[in-house]
């Protein structure tokens, strides 16, 4: 049975859902109508299956050309600079393959093959450092048992120093630049051992 309390709550409740369906039900009560008059949306002169432009610049061909010419000079450079990377590599190998070779077995300090490793990738990150750092060592050594005259210290310093700036890669020129000077030192070492006699020969 309904609380006699509850029955105005409930009539009022009737009462006021009524008014509000009834004046939705009003003729001209439309969504639309609550929109303002000015903004209307005008989807026929919109196509948008056509190529639209989305403001992407076009290139004459002045321009063209001059884009695949500065292409053209940085990719030649890259190889340029590979080539000359890879000549200097076989050169820095045989200088130190060579001057191994000319060693005492006790003073050398890797095998002599060693230096060949150079060329592998990625191994010659870790034998660039062997190469410059004990073998120029080791035939400075020799020289002075030798008795020979030493000027430096037989490229050790810039080769590591080279090395360095060719493993950072954006120094890599002026690396390849230090690392051949460093080589040309190790040279001029290798002829001096090959026109002395070793220690008790």
């Amino acid at each position: 049975m309904l609380d006699c309390c509850r029955l105005p709550r409930i009539a009022f409740l009737f009462f006021l859902g009524w008014l509000v369906c009834g004046i939705a039900a009003q003729p001209g009560f439309a969504m639309q109508d609550a929109a303002p008059p000015d903004i209307e949306f005008d989807m026929e002169g919109l196509d948008i299956t056509e190529d639209a432009d989305f403001g992407a610049p076009e290139l004459d061909d002045e321009e063209v050309a001059a884009l695949v010419a500065v292409s053209f000079v940085v990719w030649a450079g890259i190889i340029i600079l590979g080539i000359i990377g890879l000549a200097l590599s076989i050169y820095v190998a045989y200088i130190g393959y060579a001057t191994l070779e000319l060693l005492p077995e006790p003073r050398r300090p890797v095998p002599s093959f060693v230096p060949w490793l150079l060329l592998v990738p990625l191994v010659n990150l870790a034998i660039i450092f062997i190469i410059f750092v004990s073998i120029p060592k080791a035939a400075q050594e020799e020289l002075i048992a030798r008795g020979q005259p030493v000027e430096g210290d037989c490229g050790r310093g810039l080769g590591i120093a080279g090395a360095v700036l060719w493993i950072l890669g954006c120094t890599a020129p002026i690396g390849m630049v230090l690392m051949l000077i460093a080589t040309m030192k190790l040279a001029q070492a290798k002829r001096q051992l090959a026109e002395s006699q070793p220690v008790g020969a």
